[in-house]
């Protein structure tokens, strides 16, 4: 019989693995995306906030510890406003449609790109650290683009992307996940 301890542990398990296995496939092909909060927003949808902050935690810490280095950790930021926005969204969608999960990829793209954006600035002194973004970064420069238009730019253009296909891999996972772990009514206590 699953326990609420054993469904706990097994969505924070695959959503975990979901931001570390995605983020490592769109980092190693360098995508177009980062991907790194595919975990974060399946948690939230399934356990809500406080799950979903605890993921992102455990993701930026990793992320940081591996490939970006300790400042990278303020990355983490984006993950609590991507939890904290879908656990908001979600609560007031009774059936998943595409026109609502239209206006969710907009709401976290702007709540994300508030701290996204800053933060290149602050820790990445404006440049993307992404292959992409600082693809797009070079390019717009190239093209007599103002450094602080271009870092908008291209880390917005990466943003939206990354938002779409995250929302379209997490609803992908969310029909494939089984009924007992989606529903927490036969679950005993």
């Amino acid at each position: 019989m699953l326990t609420h301890k054993k469904r706990t542990i097994y969505i924070f398990a695959i959503a975990s693995a979901m931001n570390l296995i995605f983020f490592l496939i769109a980092y190693y092909l360098r995508l177009p995306l980062w991907l790194d909060t595919t975990g974060t927003v399946y948690i939230t949808l399934l356990l809500g906030f406080p799950a979903g902050f605890l993921v992102g935690l455990i993701n930026n810490t990793i992320l940081s510890l591996v490939f970006y280095g300790f400042n990278s950790l303020s990355y983490y930021l984006v993950s609590v406003a991507v939890a904290l926005t879908s656990h908001v969204w979600m609560k007031k969608i009774k059936k998943v449609n595409i026109k609502l999960c239209f206006m969710l990829v907009i709401f976290i793209f702007f709540f994300s790109a508030f701290f996204v954006i800053p933060l290149t600035f602050i820790v990445d002194k404006g440049v993307p650290a992404d292959y992409w973004g600082h693809r797009l970064f070079d390019f717009l420069c190239t093209r007599n683009y103002i450094s602080e238009i271009a870092t908008i730019l291209s880390v917005s253009c990466v943003k939206l992307f990354d938002v779409i296909i995250t929302l379209v891999i997490v609803m992908c996972a969310y029909k494939l996940t089984p009924v007992k772990l989606k529903d927490s009514s036969h679950i005993i206590k």
